[in-house]
């Protein structure tokens, strides 16, 4: 029986689904898992660490070995307080990184932005002797693994299974007891996983979604609009405010900066002029 589809996991944390599947299967568990992640277990009795990250990498994880300790961890700022130095930057990695300009998506093998750090490989295994920082990879899934060519009759039945799947990845993403937000950028996808969510949603008995409009009067130039709206909708979460309410001001501040040439910024005053 697949033990993803045992009704107990429904009730359980994410963390705890990973937790009882390890304790049950051991390694194996990772092939069991399904969505974004990054996952680290140590083994005291060979004194190993393992870091796992999904099938995609969505979840960054990247690690540093260095004399006194091991870390590792998503984010960076928090990872260079571990180092007895200052972390240097690796230009070269950088310069190849921003010179994807296609796709922006462009990773060196292993290499991060730093000298210091390392990221995890789609889909990997990393093996950490913590004696000797010796370290091993190990590829547990390669993109397109088990994808096997679908032979229909009709474009009716093409469409059918892929709504399917697509729903069901939404609903796995819905996995949180929390309110759930999404940002639109007025292309189909993000329209039509907001619109897959607001169902699922519906179905459990959550509150329905609140639409908010854009707040632009004139629209003079884009740039760094989205900038703005992250950075505005984070400052306001952390402040203490709701989904809701970050979402309003972040729309509020966005509106501002298309209205001004370049990249542009809204003040403090701009943005408590525009608020209703």
């Amino acid at each position: 029986q697949n033990p993803s589809s045992i009704s107990k996991y429904e009730q359980m944390w994410d963390a705890e689904i990973a937790l009882t599947l390890f304790k049950t299967f051991g390694t194996a568990f990772i092939n069991m898992l399904r969505g974004s992640f990054a996952i680290a277990i140590y083994f005291t009795e060979k004194d190993e660490l393992k870091l796992y990250t999904d099938p995609l990498s969505r979840r960054y994880l990247t690690y540093s070995i260095n004399e006194d300790n091991v870390c590792f961890g998503s984010i960076y700022e928090p990872l260079k307080k571990c180092l007895n130095r200052k972390a240097t930057l690796n230009k070269k990695t950088v310069a190849l990184m921003y010179s994807d300009l296609q796709t922006m998506s462009f990773k060196v093998p292993y290499l991060t932005i730093y000298n210091e750090f390392f990221h995890l490989d789609c889909g990997e295994c990393l093996t950490i002797n913590i004696k000797d920082g010796t370290t091993a990879h190990n590829k547990y899934y390669t993109v397109g693994q088990g994808v096997k060519t679908l032979k229909l009759k009709s474009d009716d039945e093409y469409k059918k299974i892929f709504l399917s799947k697509y729903r069901e990845c939404v609903k796995m993403l819905l996995r949180a007891d929390g309110e759930t937000g999404i940002m639109l950028s007025g292309g189909l996808d993000s329209s039509s996983v907001a619109a897959i969510a607001a169902e699922e949603l519906f179905e459990k008995g959550k509150k329905s979604p609140t639409t908010i409009p854009t707040m632009a009067r004139e629209v003079y130039d884009v740039t760094g609009a989205g900038d703005t709206v992250i950075s505005v909708f984070t400052l306001a979460l952390a402040a203490g405010a709701t989904l809701q309410e970050a979402a309003v001001l972040s729309n509020h501040a966005a509106g501002i900066v298309v209205g001004k040439s370049g990249t542009a910024t809204a003040t403090v005053q701009e943005i408590e002029k525009v608020l209703p």
